[in-house]
């Protein structure tokens, strides 16, 4: 009896391990390309000769591995792609290819090495156009493919093209756009949000399009928001933005990943939903909103003011009190920035208060007063800024003040001493009201090119230098022609997520620089 139960449990484990390879084998064959497919299949030896013999063409190259699930269900929609723009009538041939990077032999092009295409993960997807690449950032299903080459094709930005169809999971299904409005930019954000003058609880769920939990979710929201208009009428309104594509929005109102849901009142956002699960947990969560926040009685802030008509292209009236606040603690800053500016100042000095004037004058709050910078910033008369020191910064900022304002001030050294800047030597140098630390890691070239850099690697002086003669011999590099824009932020994405050193990139690109110099030399 015993000796047929041992027999019969190993008949049923050999019957379920020959399933489970039959079914894995199944898979893996998924990644198989028939005879009659559209996609170039690649290996270590004809992958240079097929891009040389594709040169003039539009290049979508996957790697992949046959193991790999993700790959196994793009093989379809990748594969169907590939037919569909085999046929298309396009001003450059778009052709699909694919390399089984999982494999030993193949290996040894190195295809994921940050100096090549640098990826970690499968399916990895580059587009391959003139002698560069850049990661695809298309959809995986078939159509979305198609239709981000076929603008890559045509020489259109494929991401601009997809913003001006506004997807959203809501806005194109009757039924669900009963209930959830779809917001598709930050035009209908802000009036709809923060700007409108109606006293209305706002639900408003971010979301990717891509995301299958969040295509699982929006039957749950709609439900949920169906019930909540039955429970409080026109006192909430649901809505939803696509934050893949309008991810401007979402940043502006601090959200970091989807799906999220958040609560706006008032033209304010009051809350992050946490433990977002099916439409019980968002009616719940909306009630208790309700409960703690609405008020019958209130009234959200008003609209913007209008703007004041104009005559003559002039602006009517007198300078507001808001207007002559803005420009008087500009001219303090500046003048204070000058006083404080080094005799014998860096580059790096030089190059930051260059970019405080320039960056003023674009993003300066007052039109006029934009306007009036730039007028003066473009006037020979003013000349260029003069960094070379403080006394020299000094009189150039009296002048740029006299330009822009029409102003006489005296700009001599003896006009420049009588400046009334408070006690600077006492003020400069007051810690009230700031949160005093140990001094902190700071380059301004770096953190101009690269704020999220600076702010995730710079952590010690150290730091700071290192990041400092790095992007030094970056910009070298790329104009060696040793490395592009796109392999340059590769190489910072994987400094920042700990998977390389800043002496690692720093020793491998001076060390190809020199071979590089030492070349055009010869």
């Amino acid at each position: 009896s015993i000796g047929r139960e041992q027999t019969l449990m190993q008949t049923k484990i050999f019957a379920l391990a020959a399933l489970l390879c039959s079914t894995a084998l199944a898979a893996v064959e998924d990644t198989y390309e028939p005879a009659d497919s559209k996609v170039n299949v690649l290996d270590y030896d004809n992958f240079h000769r097929f891009l040389d013999q594709h040169q003039d063409d539009v290049i979508l190259m996957e790697f992949y591995a046959p193991w790999c699930g993700h790959c196994q269900q793009l093989a379809p929609q990748y594969r169907e792609a590939a037919a569909e723009l085999a046929k298309a009538d396009l001003p450059k041939n778009v052709v699909l290819a694919k390399f089984d990077d999982g494999d030993d032999y193949n290996r040894r092009l190195r295809a994921g090495a940050p100096d090549v295409y640098n990826f970690t993960s499968y399916p990895s997807l580059f587009v391959l156009q003139d002698g560069e690449h850049e990661r695809y950032g298309g959809g995986r299903e078939a159509d979305d493919i198609i239709f981000h080459m076929s603008a890559v094709a045509k020489g259109l930005d494929p991401y601009e093209e997809e913003l001006k169809t506004k997807p959203g999971l809501y806005k194109d299904d009757p039924e669900r756009s009963k209930y959830v409005r779809d917001l598709l930019d930050e035009e209908e954000m802000s009036p709809v949000i923060a700007d409108s003058p109606k006293n209305v609880l706002r639900v408003t769920e971010f979301y990717s399009d891509r995301c299958p939990f969040c295509k699982s979710l929006a039957s749950e929201y709609v439900e949920a928001c169906k019930e909540l208009k039955e429970k409080f009428a026109e006192e909430v309104e649901c809505h939803a933005v696509n934050s893949r594509v309008f991810y401007d929005v979402a940043e502006e109102w601090g959200i970091t990943g989807y799906p999220w849901m958040a609560f706006f009142y008032q033209g304010k956002k009051v809350e992050d939903m946490a433990g977002l699960g099916g439409s019980d947990s968002i009616v719940n969560w909306v009630s208790k909103m309700h409960a703690e926040h609405f008020d019958p009685n209130g009234v959200s802030p008003p609209p913007p003011p209008k703007k004041p008509k104009k005559k003559d292209g002039e602006d009517v009236g007198a300078p507001t009190d808001w207007s002559a606040t803005v420009f008087e603690h500009t001219r303090f800053l500046l003048h204070s920035i000058a006083a404080k500016y080094p005799d014998e100042p860096t580059p790096e000095d030089e190059e930051s208060v260059k970019a405080l004037i320039g960056s003023l004058a674009h993003l300066f709050p007052s039109k006029s007063g934009a306007n009036s910078l730039r007028s003066a910033l473009n006037s020979a008369s003013l000349g260029p800024i003069d960094t070379s020191s403080s006394s020299s910064l000094s009189a150039w900022m009296c002048s740029l003040e006299n330009a822009a304002t029409g102003s006489s001030a005296d700009c001599s050294s003896a006009g420049l001493a009588l400046l009334d800047l408070g006690e600077c030597d006492e003020a400069c140098h007051n810690e009230e009201g700031w949160k005093v630390e140990k001094e902190a890691p700071w380059s301004q070239t770096v953190y101009t090119a690269d704020p999220e850099y600076h702010q995730k690697v710079l952590k010690t002086p150290e730091d700071a230098w290192q990041a400092r003669e790095l992007f030094k011999v970056l910009d070298l590099a790329k104009r060696l022609g040793i490395v592009t824009k796109k392999a340059e932020k590769k190489m910072r994405n994987s400094i920042m997520e700990g998977k390389k050193t800043q002496d690692h990139y720093l020793k491998y690109l001076s060390g190809e620089v020199e071979d590089a110099l030492k070349e055009s030399t010869l």
